[in-house]
């Protein structure tokens, strides 16, 4: 796919959010270390952030489904979300207590949830289906590189001065969205339908089923009959995001007191994930539109759980360097490839919907991981099974991707010998 202009530029709204939970996962955790001492109210904080991802995503990705404007349907909640977000980044590292901490990032975490899903729902508004994994794999790239320009910037500014990376992340935010609001000018509608999909009903159809059947537990049945790829598919997501979230959350608390490294040193290790996602970003869309989007994403989990298995029993600021870096590889395989595959099962004009339902999954799973990680780590009192407990989480992942897989390519051996 060539770097088409709106998706280049899709790829700068994602660039902000990207850059912007950079930021509050590298350095808010230092914070909040200085005012809480229990780990589990630590993680229970830094799950403020995805508490409202999972109640307000959701809601503003299915709204702007419906929303009609001379905007468009997804750029009024980019204009609106990004300022406030921006604003209350800004007053993170000016708190005096933990209330006002707090405050700012209630804030913050509103301003992103009003975006976040409209964002990300304009890309497969305006692509192909079989090019939304090279399309997000360009997404990605600008997002990667967010992420690589907020930790090894961020980590410089805030060796420096601890307020210099906020600042810093809220001017590029403001900047991103003045040139979306000029040079992006979004179609009313979508440009590219969706494929009918064989394994759905339309979704009104399902919804008038679902009220004339009034047993519940038939009800929970026949969703899962006729949704059970999509099921099993964000089971898998939730429980891939519960293995990175713990490392996005506790990396630099784990590397300070098992690497003895610095918060600016450990923000070089998420440097090193980043840039190889960043790296990989495109290729892994191309990989995924060649083997398979699933098969992509098995590979890389596997290699990834192989990599942080190898940190765990080799604690070394060298040897987690190496192996950060080919995890960020494995990283993209998964990432560039669950979000296209989710919205492919969507029915038509329900990306923004579906959009809602991979973030309710993958926030929900930032949710649970940083406080059954913190409990873990209060009940051990060791940081240096980050690692393994991570890629616990991304086998479990498997144990539901590896089913459908064997049903997909079952489904399509009986196809062929219809045919």
């Amino acid at each position: 796919m060539k770097f088409n202009k709106k998706i280049i530029l899709i790829g700068l709204g994602f660039f902000t959010v990207t850059v912007a939970w950079s930021v509050y996962n590298a350095f808010v955790p230092v914070f909040l270390d200085k005012l809480i001492d229990n780990t589990v109210l630590i993680g229970f904080v830094m799950t403020f952030d995805n508490i409202s991802g999972v109640i307000l995503q959701p809601y503003f990705g299915s709204l702007s489904d419906r929303t009609n404007t001379r905007f468009g349907r997804r750029m009024p909640f980019l204009l609106i979300g990004i300022p406030i977000a921006a604003v209350a980044l800004t007053l993170i590292p000016f708190h005096v207590n933990l209330l006002s901490l707090m405050g700012a990032i209630i804030v913050m975490n509103f301003g992103m949830s009003i975006y976040r899903a409209p964002v990300v729902a304009m890309m497969p508004d305006c692509t192909l289906e079989h090019k939304r994994s090279q399309a997000n794999g360009i997404i990605n790239l600008m997002g990667g590189l967010g992420t690589l320009i907020a930790f090894l910037l961020g980590g410089m500014l805030f060796d420096y001065n601890e307020k210099l990376p906020f600042f810093a992340c809220a001017a590029i935010m403001v900047l991103a969205v003045v040139i979306l609001a000029i040079f992006y000018k979004e179609p009313s509608a979508p440009l590219y339908d969706q494929p009918d999909t064989n394994n759905h009903e339309d979704a009104d159809e399902t919804e008038i089923a679902e009220k004339k059947t009034r047993n519940i537990l038939k009800r929970i049945n026949i969703a899962f009959v006729e949704h059970k790829e999509l099921i099993l598919l964000l089971v898998a997501v939730f429980f891939l995001f519960c293995g990175y979230n713990a490392i996005e959350t506790y990396l630099s608390l784990y590397s300070t007191y098992i690497l003895n490294i610095t918060p600016g040193d450990a923000a070089f290790l998420f440097a090193l994930l980043a840039g190889s996602f960043l790296v990989s970003s495109i290729p892994a869309g191309y990989v995924g539109e060649k083997i398979g989007r699933l098969k992509s994403m098995i590979i890389g989990l596997v290699v990834i759980s192989i990599c942080l298995t190898f940190i765990m029993v080799y604690p070394v600021k060298q040897v987690v360097q190496i192996l950060m870096i080919l995890s960020g590889f494995c990283w993209a395989l998964v990432m560039i490839n669950s979000y296209p595959y989710v919205v492919s099962l969507a029915p038509k004009n329900k990306t923004g919907k579906y959009t809602g339902y991979y973030y309710f999954f993958s926030f929900f799973a930032s949710i649970v991981s940083p406080l059954l990680f913190g409990a873990i780590v209060d009940w051990i009192d060791d940081y240096a099974v980050l690692f393994f407990y991570s890629a616990t989480m991304f086998l479990i992942a498997l144990c539901f991707l590896i089913p459908l897989y064997i049903m997909k390519n079952s489904r399509k051996k009986i196809s062929h010998e219809q045919s």
